[in-house]
Formats: structure tokens, C-alpha cells, sequence
């Protein structure tokens, strides 16, 4: 009997393949990617795991609060949980938070994490990057990373 290959999703302009997720998580290790869309018997969700989506969740409704000037800005309109998505692309994710000024858009990712920026970090906010100016018609000159613990 020889085995056949998994059936690999095919890109339509509804839903791309690829995530930013997936491109984050292939920089760090690519089996991260592989146990997402094939995962063992028993999918484990570890304290971790729980942790940093409460940390976000936390992280979003002090954001709503705050000023600007932790980002060294005087205006803009922030936007959350913005969903992304370009054809073109082939590329859709969530970016945790938008700050859209008349000139520029800019792209907020929050972190779990102490920091420094890895390398799977900064191929994460280029991705959201790119799916900004598509999808909003405006520049991405920068970004940040919000360091939750660090805040």
C-alpha cells in the first residue's frame, strides 16, 4: 500500500493559508507549525499557554485607558484584535492592537515575555506590517513590541 501525502489547503481570497502565526512560529521551530496542523492524540494546553491569553486579555482593557505617550505619541486612534487578511499575500493573522494616525498606521504586538525581540518576533510585526498598508492604504514606518511584564 503506499501512502498518500496530507492534502495541503489551497489559498482562496476568503481564507489565505498562511497565518502570521505560522510565520512566527516556523522562525522559532518549525515543529511548532507541523504539531498546529497535525497535532498528536491529545492536544495539551499548559499553564503557559492560559497564562499569556489572560495576560493579553489584561493587557487590552488597560490599553483602552491609557495615553499615547508610552509610545511616544500626542494622537491616533487605537484599534484592537484587528483582523487581517490579503489575497495577494496569501497571509491573514490578528494583530493585537492598530494605532492609525492621518499619515501612518502602526502595528502593536504584545509579549508575554521580558524581551529582547527574537528573531521570530520581529518577522511577526513585519508580517502585520505588510497586511497593514494593504489593508488600511497607509505606511508602516515603525512598530513596537509591548512588553507585558515590562509594561
Amino acid at each position: 500500500m503506499i501512502a498518500r501525502a496530507p492534502e495541503i489547503p489551497v489559498s482562496t481570497p476568503a481564507q489565505p493559508v498562511l497565518t502570521v502565526t505560522d510565520l512566527r512560529q516556523w522562525i522559532y521551530c518549525p515543529r511548532v507549525v507541523h504539531y498546529h496542523y497535525y497535532p498528536p492524540a491529545k492536544r495539551v494546553v499548559t499553564f503557559k499557554m492560559n497564562e499569556g491569553r489572560e495576560e493579553h486579555t489584561r493587557t487590552t482593557e488597560l490599553e483602552h485607558r491609557r495615553t499615547l505617550a508610552a509610545y511616544g505619541l500626542k494622537d491616533g486612534e487605537r484599534h484592537f484584535a484587528v483582523r487581517l487578511s490579503s489575497e495577494r499575500l496569501g497571509l491573514r493573522g490578528i494583530l493585537d492592537m492598530a494605532i492609525v494616525r492621518p499619515d501612518e498606521v502602526i502595528p502593536v504586538e504584545y509579549k508575554s515575555a521580558e524581551g529582547p525581540a527574537a528573531k521570530n518576533h520581529r518577522y511577526q510585526l513585519a508580517a502585520h506590517a505588510l497586511l497593514l498598508e494593504e489593508q488600511w492604504q497607509l505606511p508602516v514606518r515603525r512598530g513596537f513590541i509591548y512588553w507585558i511584564p515590562r509594561r
